[in-house]
């Protein structure tokens, strides 16, 4: 028995310091917020299948109507550019859906659903089908923005 439990902690202690026996493991799991944008609409059961394609789930859904109010506070750092204007005009008192998204990395892999996605399906520059967050930070604002957060 004194031999079983030397040779258990022999093993054991070279099995940990390689790494392979780890308490848990770390990943990555993120929340991002995406939108459907009105040019998009009638497509969404095509564009939520390519989301989850990539692993992502999409954990809470709505459609709502984009105010002016929501609209400024979410396309804030745009408001000088030359195209804001004409976002603004495309999406305000018209139907999108919001989305929470999560999964490993998924910022960064929403991103790569954004791409594939306004490439299969935009019609210009600011009807481009798709919204997604840019950062982690991005996303909690963008989250707490359209659905109830607890602070």
């Amino acid at each position: 028995m004194y031999m079983k439990r030397i040779l258990f902690f022999v093993l054991y202690s070279f099995l940990f310091s390689f790494g392979a026996m780890q308490c848990s493991a770390k990943t990555d799991i993120e929340k991002t917020f995406g939108m459907i944008k009105p040019s998009g609409m009638d497509k969404i059961n095509e564009i939520k299948s390519i989301i989850k394609s990539y692993g992502l789930k999409i954990v809470k859904s709505k459609k709502i109507i984009m105010t002016e109010d929501k609209f400024d506070k979410l396309y804030n750092m745009h408001k000088e550019k030359q195209f804001f204007n004409e976002l603004k005009q495309s999406m305000v008192g018209k139907e999108v859906e919001i989305m929470i998204i999560s999964g490993e990395n998924a910022v960064e892999r929403y991103r790569d659903v954004i791409i594939d996605i306004r490439s299969m399906y935009s019609i210009s520059k600011t009807e481009n089908v798709i919204h997604g967050s840019d950062t982690l930070k991005d996303a909690d604002y963008e989250i707490c923005l359209f659905f109830k957060c607890k602070n």
